[in-house]
């Protein structure tokens, strides 16, 4: 349950009315990625959200062999439980098809958050929603995948 009404299409600003989308919005940092690239990003330093664009993310089982978790696409926040827990992962992402990303960096958003506790509080329920939809999503797969 959120208190807040989505105005927005990006699903970390989604909460933001119009001068608070662009205020934000204008500290993210763009990044192109082209079909079949595989990157790592610092996940625990920044936010990032697929502006356009397909991403699956990954990493390596004891015999070395890729374990995909999900696929993101357009407007999606990409891999942000580092971020909470501040503990980097092993985490690679593979794009289907070119991307865009966003950056968002944690000393912006930080400086953002301490200037406006509103945007602040908006943006952190933009992630809980995140994450809660995330966690759901692998439970049932892991479920389905243990009950075949």
């Amino acid at each position: 349950m959120n208190i807040f009404s989505r105005l927005q299409d990006n699903d970390l600003l989604k909460y933001l009315n119009d001068q608070e989308y662009a205020f934000v919005s204008g500290f993210g940092k763009e990044f192109v990625y082209q079909k079949n690239t595989i990157f790592q990003i610092d996940t625990c330093l920044n936010l990032y959200v697929i502006k356009n664009g397909k991403i699956s993310h990954f990493t390596y089982d004891k015999e070395n062999l890729p374990l995909f978790f999900e696929e993101c696409g357009d407007l999606e926040i990409l891999w942000e439980p580092p971020f909470f827990f501040q503990k980097p992962d092993n985490i690679e992402f593979l794009c289907s098809e070119e991307t865009t990303i966003i950056q968002y960096s944690k000393d912006e958003l930080d400086n953002v958050f301490s200037a406006h506790p509103l945007i602040h509080l908006k943006i952190q329920a933009a992630l809980n929603d995140s994450l809660c939809e995330k966690n759901i999503k692998l439970t049932q797969r892991v479920l389905r995948d243990t009950n075949e």
